[in-house]
């Protein structure tokens, strides 16, 4: 099955590749520190989250969560 595998087609050159990759890096990652207010069951509010898209991963009081508008909302995992 190994041999299957490899022998799928040839090997892409650079030109190829970066038309597969968009030619660019990989993309930018958004860090989030902050403090906030809320629970585990509630959702928070932090000035870290303000105006960042809804999902982008934070750091709040310590703990890993996503802010959930851009209003400054947020909850924790």
């Amino acid at each position: 099955m190994k041999k299957q595998i490899l022998n799928l087609g040839k090997a892409l050159n650079k030109a190829e590749q970066k038309e597969v990759n968009g030619g660019m890096l990989s993309p930018i990652v958004q860090l989030c520190f902050g403090s906030g207010t809320g629970g585990v069951s509630s959702e928070g509010y932090s000035a870290a989250c303000i105006g960042k898209p809804v999902g982008t991963k934070c750091t709040i009081n310590g703990y890993l969560a996503a802010c959930s508008n851009k209003k400054g909302g947020f909850w924790f995992y």
